[in-house]
């Protein structure tokens, strides 16, 4: 059962609104998944304080059930945020797995959500590209994929215009998911970053902060029970 609230969603108002939205964004990924055969998915955007933590956090808890477990891959380790959603203190995580001193199964932690695991960075690295360009990142992508039964891998990767390890990642996930800045994000900057990933191919673009113009924002949430104009929290696919 997927009946949770995601981790990052508020118990407010909006909270209904935006838990539909990350299941018609979960529906989506499960069915370009079961067209492809491929489950390893790279979240980035094209510059930093998009939400695409936001988005691959409550992505991954609602993708996750007994039946169909993920892994959530914390891979900005320039800032990373994923435990804190978690409330986890990890020891052992992505770095401490690429500097080779911990294997895949010290470096995952099971969250309170069933099916959902978590691997954080395990720590902050700056600027050290090639840890993700070396060996050990390619069999860690390989082990994830040999994960039995089957798991959906999310990679939470930094923003792609502003850290080469994100160009790397993408020659070894299987498609990407881009989160952009509705109505804040330049047009030139998401061509950019589709362009600079590929040939990485995009099985969607999610649209967070989006706002409504005021009369229509009215309207939904009325429709919703929400006679008062919210702040434009949550994500459109």
């Amino acid at each position: 059962m997927r009946d949770h609230i995601p981790p990052l969603i508020r118990t407010g108002r909006d909270a209904q609104v935006a838990t539909e939205q990350f299941q018609v964004l979960r529906t989506f990924i499960e069915d370009w998944v079961a067209e492809h055969s491929k489950r390893v998915i790279l979240l980035t955007s094209a510059l930093r304080q998009e939400g695409k933590s936001f988005v691959a956090i409550n992505l991954a808890a609602s993708l996750a059930s007994p039946e169909t477990p993920v892994v959530l891959v914390d891979a900005d380790c320039r800032a990373p945020s994923v435990h804190r959603a978690f409330n986890l203190t990890p020891i052992a995580g992505l770095l401490t797995y690429l500097e080779g001193r911990a294997t895949l199964a010290d470096c995952l932690h099971q969250t309170h959500i069933p099916g959902l695991r978590v691997l954080p960075a395990g720590g902050v690295g700056i600027g050290n590209p090639e840890a993700f360009a070396g060996t050990r990142m390619r069999n860690l992508v390989e082990e994830l994929r040999a994960l039995d039964p089957p798991h959906y891998v999310l990679f939470d990767a930094p923003a792609a215009l502003a850290a080469p390890e994100t160009r790397i990642l993408a020659r070894l996930t299987d498609a990407g998911l881009l989160v952009v800045a509705a109505n804040m994000t330049a047009r030139r900057f998401v061509t950019q970053t589709t362009e600079m990933l590929q040939p990485l191919p995009f099985c969607g673009v999610v649209f967070n902060r989006f706002e409504l113009p005021y009369s229509a924002a009215r309207t939904v949430r009325y429709r919703y029970g929400y006679p008062e104009r919210g702040n434009g929290d949550g994500a459109s696919v």
